[in-house]
């Protein structure tokens, strides 16, 4: 939990409401796009997580190679 929250803090903060809320309150995409505002879609943000999450993956592998 602790290595979760200090990742958190190193995250952007819009990236950070998006996997508070579809993550950690389990909301659906369609949600948590409302809740993003902005004209916000599922599919936007949907591709925007898995972007960040790919990126944070390779960055991390690139740290313990």
């Amino acid at each position: 939990k602790i290595q979760v929250e200090e990742w958190m803090e190193e995250i952007p903060f819009r990236m950070q409401r998006i996997i508070r809320y579809k993550v950690f309150k389990e909301l659906t995409w369609k949600e948590t796009a409302t809740l993003m505002g902005n004209r916000c879609t599922e599919n936007s943000i949907k591709k925007e997580f898995e972007r960040s999450m790919k990126e944070n993956y390779k960055k991390e592998e690139v740290e313990n190679a």
